[in-house]
Formats: C-alpha cells, structure tokens, sequence
C-alpha cells in the first residue's frame, strides 16, 4: 500500500444542560484504498482487491433526556454518504450510496454504576443511486427492535 494514504478529519460537539444531554459528530474519510470496504462492497472486488479513492461522509447526533433519576429516553440519528472520489476502471467518480439512521428508545437503570435494561427500536434506509445499481445493489430498510440489559464487569 506504498503511497496509499488515508486522510480521516472528525469534528464533534456534546451539550449538556441538566437532564438534557446532546452531540453531534462529522465524519469525513478519504482513502486511497476503501479501508472501510463498502464501495468495495458494492461493487464486487476490482481485480481482487479492494476499490480505490473511496470518500465517506457521516454525521451523527443523539438527544438523551434523564425524566427520572433512573429513567432515561433518547434518540439518535445518523447520515452517511459512500462515494468514489477519482473515476478509476470500472468505477466511475461520484456517490454511490447514502443511508439514513434512526433509533429510539427508554433506558431504566436500577443501580448507580454497571447495570441498565433498555427497550429500543432501530431503523436504517440504505439508497443507492444509479451508480451503485449499475452492479445490481437493491435499497434495503432493516429493522429492529431489541429489549435486553447491559452489564459493565468492574474489573479491579
């Protein structure tokens, strides 16, 4: 991978204010060679390696509102964008994919540290345009819905 660089910029911000609490993050790649492998997957392995000059941008943010002391809501949302950024052999320069994210949920934590049940929905909308259909990708809206707990192991 001589002379195959990755250049990855991040910027976030976090607000809080009381039982309020929010951030956003922006996310920017540019990879000489598709490190994080979705052009890759869209379009097959060029020459039996990943795809070159792939770009991607994300912004993600969630809101957590704290109604109760052990009661919390939040909701999150997330923007990406998949695209080649130089025309090289079959690929063509330009956006190939962009998804949309969403979740929601209520979170109950019985204890100050370590344990949290939650119940949460979770939806994503993967578009693809007609760069990305042009190797047969099909838009997808995956869904869930997910009840559990989450338990942190102190480890001393």
């Amino acid at each position: 991978a001589k002379s195959h660089n990755m250049y990855y910029y991040a910027v976030g911000n976090e607000l809080n204010l009381g039982k309020w609490n929010a951030f956003v993050d922006f996310m920017y790649s540019k990879e000489d060679i598709d490190r994080k492998g979705i052009i890759t997957n869209i379009v097959g392995r060029p020459g039996g390696h990943n795809a070159f000059d792939a770009g991607y941008l994300s912004v993600v943010a969630k809101c957590n509102y704290r109604f109760l002391p052990k009661w919390n809501a939040f909701v999150k949302g997330m923007y990406e964008t998949a695209e080649v950024r130089k025309s090289n052999g079959l690929l063509l320069s330009g956006k190939y994919r962009t998804t949309w994210g969403y979740q929601g949920g209520i979170e109950y934590y019985p204890m100050k540290e370590n344990l949290h049940f939650f119940a949460a929905y979770r939806g994503k909308r993967y578009t693809y345009t007609a760069l990305g259909k042009n190797f047969q990708a099909l838009d997808e809206h995956p869904q869930t819905f997910s009840l559990g707990l989450i338990y942190k192991i102190p480890i001393l």
